[in-house]
Formats: structure tokens, sequence, C-alpha cells
């Protein structure tokens, strides 16, 4: 696989921070290539050192998967090599390979069981709550998992990976531009690709964008209670399943992107993504719901449906909102406001991703 120039510049310097630094932080816009960068970086350290362990910690299912798929493009030979701790991706948890791919949920049940680690590589790492200076447990499952495994291995290396160095609330989540008493896991970027290069040179997509909103819904919003910084769920569904809203995000697609091929649609509850999907069925346009209460089978049923492109619409909670590879989503419907920076971005990344049949994406 040939690198573009700067995935190799990206490269050597996050291998050469990782000599010296125990936690290393690498910001890297969406379609940038994060799972094949910290994937030439494992191949190289265990070339280097074939008795080393790896683990590559995800924040959902989806990332699983993905990663191991892309892991075994990079080098078929490494299937045997991979472990997968995920309860909805395996229901055998290897815990013994040389690479092991785990979401949090899972492995946090089998750290006990769990042989130390070299490298820990946080995919989606602004997702890791970031610790207190007077805490005195970890602030989550990632911090849990990363104090535990620095106990078995003190000298084991954190690469973060992320487009979003920052989260709600703290601010960065490195340095010192964050909240009061933030102690970050990480000192600083130590390598970072842009949006402005990647456009620049041709390997993102461009964004174009459309306003469809009711007059209402700024009062509404403002009225709305504000937990840790962004909407209370429950209230912003009620607010968004309201008819009108729901009509006026179908109303903006017909209006604006009834020539799109594949549409996803971010809400904000369940609730609101099964109403929403129903509202289109009912205008005569094919959408369905991808969220975490469906059963596995129709799950699996609908991703492969986003994958192949079955449908026009896929209405998502939170499920799509990081990680998701799939190239030739041309619209993104944003039916949820949010005051989270690093989500809204999160969200437009998944439209950004080059593919032949598209020359944008609309948002």
């Amino acid at each position: 696989m040939i690198l573009r120039p700067y995935q190799v510049t990206a490269l050597e310097n996050l291998w050469v921070a990782l000599q010296t630094e125990q936690a290393v932080l690498l910001e890297a816009a969406c379609s940038a290539g994060k799972t094949l960068l910290f994937g030439k970086i494992i191949q190289r350290l265990l070339a280097a050192n074939p008795e080393f362990r790896i683990l590559i910690l995800t924040d959902r299912e989806v990332l699983v998967r993905q990663t191991q798929n892309k892991l075994l493009s990079l080098d078929p030979a490494l299937s045997s090599s991979i472990g997968i701790i995920c309860a909805s991706v395996s229901d055998v948890k290897t815990l013994d390979r040389p690479i092991t791919i785990a979401s949090r949920q899972s492995l946090i049940n089998r750290l006990n069981e769990f042989e130390p680690v070299q490298l820990t590589v946080v995919d989606e790492c602004h997702l890791m709550s970031i610790p207190r200076k007077n805490d005195v447990e970890p602030p989550d499952q990632f911090g849990t998992i990363v104090k535990t495994l620095r106990t078995y291995n003190p000298k084991m290396r954190l690469l973060g990976v992320t487009a979003t160095p920052y989260r709600l609330l703290h601010g960065y989540i490195y340095g010192t531009h964050n909240s009061a008493g933030c102690l970050p896991y990480f000192k600083e970027v130590h390598h970072r690709i842009t949006v402005g290069e990647l456009e620049a040179a041709g390997f993102l997509a461009p964004l174009i964008g459309k306003a469809s909103v009711p007059d209402c819904l700024s009062g509404q919003l403002r009225n709305l209670l504000i937990v840790a910084g962004e909407y209370n769920l429950n209230g912003l569904s009620d607010v968004m399943t309201e008819s009108r809203h729901i009509s006026s995000a179908v109303n903006a697609w017909n209006e604006h992107a009834s020539d799109r091929k594949k549409t996803l649609a971010f809400c904000c509850t369940i609730d609101h993504a099964e109403k929403l999907r129903a509202a289109f069925n009912a205008a005569g346009i094919s959408a369905l719901t991808i969220h975490s209460e469906l059963d596995d089978l129709e799950s699996y049923a609908n991703m492969q449906a986003l994958y192949r492109g079955e449908a026009k619409i896929f209405c998502s909670v939170a499920k799509l909102t990081t990680g998701l590879d799939v190239t030739d989503i041309d619209c993104i419907l944003m039916a949820r406001p949010t005051k989270s920076t690093s989500l809204y971005k999160q969200i437009l990344g998944r439209g950004q991703r080059m593919h032949s049949d598209k020359k944008d994406c609309l948002v």
C-alpha cells in the first residue's frame, strides 16, 4: 500500500514521539487514514519486537469490525494475530493474541484476565473523559482500563487518535487549554493533519450547506434545560418529535436533497429516529433506522443496507457519529440541534470521504 506524503510524515513523527512520550496524540481529519497510520505503527512495532502485545480500544462495535477489516486489508497475514473482545461482534473472547481489538464495554469485565500490553491505541480518543485533580477513581471505563494496564506495565505507551481533540465543558483534551482542574492524558498534539490540508490536496469532498429551520425552533431551544453543556436529550426529543419539526425535516430533504443518493439523518433519540423514518416512508421515501435498540439481526441487515445503498435515508442517533467508513454518503440531514462542536464536526466528517460518484456532500 502506497502512503500519501502527509501519511509518511505523520508516521515518522508519531514513531519518534512514542520513543520518549508515554502518551502521544494524533489529530487527523476524517479520511486522513487514522486506522492505516496506527496499523502501520503496529506492524513496525511487532516486526521489531515480536513478543510485544498491542490493544486497540474503541467505543462501539462498528469500530471494532471496521478496525479489524482495515488491518486485514493492510496485511492479511495479521488474521492469526488479531483477537476480538466485543460481545456484539464475537461470542468468543480471545485475550492472548499479539493484537487485541476491544470495545471498552466488553474489556472492562475481562481486565483481570488480560495480559500486559506495550501499546494501547484509543480510537476516537476525544470520547475519553478527562481526569480531574481530586478524582479518587478514573472518570470512565477508558480511564479504568488505562490505569489498570499501566499498573501491569508502567512503561505502556498510549496512542490517542481523533479528528476532534476537545470535549464539551472540558476544552481541549491535551495541554492546559481546558477547564480548571483537568489533568489530560496528553501533553500536546504530536502530529496534526487538518481538514484544510486534505481539501487542498483533493482528499476530502467539500461540504455545501442549506438551512431550513421553522421560526419557532430557536425560542423552543432557548427554553430547554442544559445538562453538562448540552441540551437535555429528553426535552430535545420532545421538541424535535413534534409533527411540525418531523415534517420540516422531510420537507427540507424533498426541497434540497431529493437528487442525493445516500443520506444520513442524525436524530436526538431513538424515538425521534423512528418517527422520522416513519415520516419519510409515509412520504414514499425509503428510510431505515440504525440504533442500539435494534436486535442483532436487524442491526446487521440495516448496516448492510447502508453499505449497499438499499434505502435513501438512514436515521441514526449516536451509532454512526464517529468512525463510520461509508464513502458514498452525499447528504447529511442534521435533524438534532447540538451545542457540541466536537459532535457537529464528527457528524460532518461522515460526508467528507471521497467517492467516484459524488462531487460534494450537502448538509
